[in-house]
């Protein structure tokens, strides 16, 4: 996987399909040729989807313009699922060592809004439907409760 940096390495060249030299991406982005360098070394260590040439400087070649955005919008994807995965992950240690817990506290303390924490909620009480777990996440009058079911 990308990181950030490195994604934005790869639009920006993609978004100058006649070719860009290190020298411009270096300025661009603020940082040392030998950086940039460095940046598309490990970029293509991991997928090798950038060019280059002394006349056009770093490229994407024509034919592999869509396989780089379906790399591109498959780890735009993970990220947000792994977003939302440490979401819940933190949602449920919240919720692991107390009773019940109000709505308002929760999102006052991992910093996320009311709409994304029932958004969670609902997609922890799914997981744990799936895993068979005889446990339910009950939200309601603006409280959250692990309700243990009887086996």
């Amino acid at each position: 996987m990308f990181s950030k940096r490195q994604t934005e390495l790869i639009k920006f060249i993609m978004n100058n399909p006649q070719g860009v030299f290190g020298s411009r991406i270096a300025e661009t982005f603020c940082l040392s040729s030998r950086t940039i360098r460095s940046e598309i070394k490990e970029i293509n260590d991991l997928e090798e989807i950038i060019s280059s040439s002394k006349k056009k400087g770093y490229y994407v070649a024509a034919e592999q313009v869509e396989q780089v955005r379906a790399l591109l919008y498959k780890q735009q994807s993970r990220q947000k699922n792994d977003k939302t995965e440490k979401r819940i992950f933190i949602l449920l240690g919240i919720l692991s060592f107390r009773e019940s817990v109000g709505l308002y506290d929760v999102c006052e303390e991992v910093h996320f809004s009311e709409q994304t924490i029932k958004a969670d909620i609902g997609k922890l009480g799914e997981m744990i439907a799936q895993m068979d777990i005889p446990i339910k996440v009950v939200a309601a009058n603006n409280q959250i409760t692990l309700e243990y079911e009887e086996c």
